[in-house]
């Protein structure tokens, strides 16, 4: 290999040397340390900012309205809870109060127990006094220790 200019036989070099290789910083190399890098960053801020808990409100499976004679209307709901922390937690669902409405949550909606990266379905109804005239919207809060973690908007029907 001395006869031939070169130090042995094995050598170790990124690329063909006749096409710039040899160097272990080209132009290829940085670009993909950059992406690495771009992406681990990525998923580092995703994990760090991830919400603690979520909420998702889905019509119950009947999708009936009732109108109750007392001049209220209701409404059935699914709503599924899911507990992204590390520790376990106790959760409460609230409805945000609307002007000129009354609205209350029946089912099991305060004190539920989730433990860590778990989710759980909660049934319930959404009860609205007096009917409104025209699709009135309101908003459900998922509550931990008294703060508000999660919020989703909830169609109201009053057929």
């Amino acid at each position: 290999m001395e006869k031939l200019g070169r130090k042995g036989l094995i050598h170790y070099t990124f690329g063909i040397r006749t096409e710039g290789g040899g160097r272990p910083f080209n132009r290829k190399t940085v670009l993909l340390g950059g992406t690495i890098v771009l992406l681990a960053t990525i998923l580092a801020f995703g994990i760090l900012f991830r919400k603690e808990a979520t909420i998702k409100i889905q019509r119950a499976a009947n999708g009936e309205v009732k109108r109750l004679p007392e001049g209220a209307v209701i409404n059935f709901f699914a709503a599924f809870i899911e507990n992204r922390s590390v520790t376990p937690g106790t959760f409460s669902i609230s409805v945000v109060p609307v002007n000129g409405f009354r609205a209350e949550l029946i089912g099991p909606v305060a004190n539920i127990r989730l433990p860590a990266n778990a989710n759980r379905r909660i049934d319930l109804v959404v009860k609205v006094s007096p009917v409104p005239v025209v699709r009135q919207d309101l908003v459900l809060q998922l509550v931990r220790d008294g703060k508000t973690i999660a919020v989703t908007p909830v169609p109201l029907l009053i057929n």
